[in-house]
């Protein structure tokens, strides 16, 4: 996490992947599909890899909260400072 005190002219911008997911019914659609996605984009990226399962639980304790048991969109970011 970045610092409430950075040097000035520090470069405090995020480097990070995201994905979104339909849920519908309470259900996250194609979960693994979405948790992939955003470890091979992490990746990609050189950051370090999110666990899969701790995506997993964020997705679905997001849809959860926000949801229920109705329909809508959850967004994942995963993302760090550099350097971090």
């Amino acid at each position: 996490m970045g610092s409430k005190h950075e040097a000035p002219g520090s470069d405090s911008r995020r480097l990070g992947s995201y994905t979104t997911a339909k849920v519908e019914g309470g259900r996250v659609t194609r979960l693994e599909r979405h948790v992939s996605r955003l470890r091979r984009d992490a990746a990609r990226l050189g950051l370090p890899l999110p666990a899969r399962v701790d995506v997993e639980r964020c997705f679905l304790e997001s849809a959860a909260e926000s949801f229920g048991d109705g329909d809508g969109i959850v967004r994942v970011d995963w993302a760090c400072l550099p350097g971090e």
